[in-house]
């Protein structure tokens, strides 16, 4: 039986409500690590993450382990409060 390779790339935006410009410069880098560390903590491979002050962009590789949500839904509105 042929090995069997899959390769799969998410992004994901997520936006302030009221798209508000709610995130501040200084605080960009803090709350990129933040999110980087939740993907890594699910065992995802991030590509690369981008907060601007309305909206975060998220580039993922989805790992073969991983359930269906990734953990993305998992108790976002939670930590992305804790900010703010």
């Amino acid at each position: 039986m042929p090995n069997i390779y899959t390769q799969i790339y998410i992004q994901v935006v997520f936006a302030t409500k009221g798209r508000d410009i709610k995130i501040k410069s200084n605080a960009r880098n803090e709350i990129e690590k933040y999110i980087y560390g939740i993907f890594t903590a699910k065992k995802q491979k991030v590509l690369a993450i981008y907060a601007n002050p309305d909206h975060i962009h998220i580039f993922f590789q989805l790992q073969k382990s991983a359930d269906d949500d990734s953990g993305v839904n998992e108790d976002r509105e939670n930590r992305i409060n804790e900010f703010y």
